[in-house]
């Protein structure tokens, strides 16, 4: 089976105004374009399943309620780590997933409604958090997050975390979050 770098291709691909879809196929590749929504960002980032959903987390073709569902995630005791490509509204591009004890994976692209996903918010030192009231280091700083916060994702941007913690909107650094349920992260 041939592999390709999916979050290099699909930032490529990003950059031109469409997304590749890929699906691998024993011996070859196969690759199906469509859209990105006009006014979807690029970011990268790992984050985890939080899905109360019993069945597991919908992938979807596009970024609505009622496109297709590529693949479900399926519900893992631990949770599913997630890695991000970009972000559109309230919904987000995924490239892999993989379960942190059902040894699911899925290495493909779709997209999943961030409130499905969360992170914790960290620091090395186990100081608080600051959420910041935009990606940036010198915008006001919202609240500071205790250590281990779970944080709903509401978006992404680079590699900054947009979140909601309680009714609380705001981003988190990189460094300043984990996207790993069962690690600290370094």
């Amino acid at each position: 089976m041939k592999w390709v770098n999916i979050k290099a291709v699909t930032s490529r691909v990003m950059a031109a105004g469409a997304l590749l879809v890929v699906y691998p196929v024993v011996g070859a590749i196969s690759a199906e374009l469509s859209s990105i929504p006009s006014g979807a960002v690029t970011c990268e980032g790992s984050v985890y399943t939080v899905d109360p959903d019993p069945k597991g987390t919908n992938v979807r073709s596009a970024p609505h309620k009622k496109s297709p569902v590529v693949i479900v995630i399926p519900d893992d005791s631990e949770a599913t780590v997630v890695a991000l490509s970009a972000s559109f509204e309230d919904w987000v591009l995924i490239h892999s997933a993989q379960g942190v004890t059902s040894g699911f994976e899925f290495r493909r692209v779709g997209w999943v409604h961030a409130p499905l996903l969360a992170v914790r918010a960290v620091h090395a030192t186990g100081r608080k958090v600051p959420l910041y009231s935009k990606p940036d280091t010198g915008s006001s700083v919202i609240k500071m997050v205790a250590g281990e916060t779970e944080a709903r994702l509401a978006g992404c941007m680079g590699a900054w975390m947009q979140v909601k913690i309680g009714k609380q909107k705001g981003w988190l650094a990189p460094g300043d979050y984990c996207g790993n349920p069962v690690t600290t992260c370094p």
